[in-house]
């Protein structure tokens, strides 16, 4: 599994946050050979970031698709999600909890607070 992730859905869930959050495993495809280094490439840097990514190698079986292609990456355990809804979701849970929010500036330093589990103080530089 991807942490990342994992911490995604666990806020979504534990803030009900409405952004469509939905597990999904994700497919780069080459649709000619041309595309074949890239997909290898893919495949080698998903490897290497700790993903379970294996080479499809046709749309004959490896996948449900109708659209031939000739090789693909497909990593496991990944999600899809409206990165904007989830924002603005984060950005309601946090201001509920009386967090405030300054746009425009630059992050130099995040606290957390370990009732939320979220930031609670951003240093920051106008």
């Amino acid at each position: 599994m991807v942490p990342a992730i994992d911490d995604i859905e666990r806020v979504v869930h534990k803030y009900n946050i409405d952004c469509c959050f939905k597990r999904a495993a994700h497919t780069t495809f080459a649709m000619n050979p041309e595309e074949k280094q890239t997909i290898e490439t893919e495949v080698d840097g998903a490897t290497k970031a700790g993903l379970e990514a294996r080479k499809v190698v046709d749309s004959g079986g490896d996948l449900p698709s109708t659209v031939p292609f000739y090789s693909g990456v497909r990593a496991e355990h990944q999600a899809q999600f409206n990165s904007y809804s989830y924002m603005v979701g984060i950005a309601d849970v946090l201001a509920k909890a009386g967090v405030p929010i300054y746009e425009m500036t630059r992050a130099q330093d995040v606290r957390y607070t370990s009732e939320l589990g979220l930031p609670s103080t951003l240093v920051s530089v106008v």
